[in-house]
């Protein structure tokens, strides 16, 4: 398996059964409320052969921002990065690409700010990563698929029994008229967003 399912509150509405499924070996991510609709994901472009865009970045090793995170338990990436950076190694500009191959399977690679306050970049999971010696530096080469972020405000969900859909896709009317007619009407319902209120328009909804 490659993923973690939980639930965490909507960032639209505060449902506190929202859906997060994180694929903890592409780092790839997805959100979901099904009240109001919310969507928010972190995948990577493809060209139109469906194979990943890649991109080649170079960071200088200063043994202060460019380092590692021994793994803890499988849930790590719930917790605070505070809490993570308290474990934060810096890199030494001696690192061989043998010590990076070791440590890159008990660890997670990242770039922090100066202060070591904030993760600026995740350089793990399965990407490719080279040491790189040029002129007396040290550098860590990350080879990685470009990522896309994408965010959709929620207007509404037409729910007919386990089958969801967009508000705006059906209309009111027809999503009213649908989750009455549904042989599902019991676990039926349909809310509409707006102005920051979540109105539930048909139905009841658990939670």
């Amino acid at each position: 398996m490659g993923s973690v399912q939980m639930c965490i509150e909507c960032e639209q509405c505060s449902y506190e059964f929202a859906m997060d499924d994180y694929n903890y070996r592409t780092g790839e991510r997805l959100t979901f409320c099904p009240r109001c609709g919310y969507k928010k994901s972190y995948t990577y472009e493809t060209d139109e052969s469906g194979n990943f865009v890649m991109k080649t970045d170079l960071y200088e090793i200063d043994e202060k921002t460019i380092g590692y995170i021994p793994k803890g338990p499988s849930f790590d990436y719930v917790k605070s990065e505070m809490e993570l950076l308290k474990r934060f190694c810096p890199f030494s500009r001696n690192i061989t690409q043998e010590e990076l191959n070791s440590i890159d399977k008990k660890a997670y690679i990242v770039k922090t700010d100066s202060k070591k306050e904030e993760i600026e970049v995740y350089l793990s999971f399965w990407y490719n990563r080279k040491i790189i010696k040029e002129d007396s530096k040290t550098f860590l080469q990350h080879t990685h698929p470009v990522p896309r972020q994408e965010e959709k405000q929620g207007h509404g969900i037409c729910c007919l029994g386990g089958a969801l859909y967009y508000l705006e896709d059906l209309g009111v009317e027809k999503a009213l008229e649908l989750a009455k007619e549904s042989e599902y009407k019991e676990h039926s319902y349909v809310t509409q967003f707006r102005d920051g209120k979540l109105e539930v328009l048909y139905g009841e909804m658990e939670g």
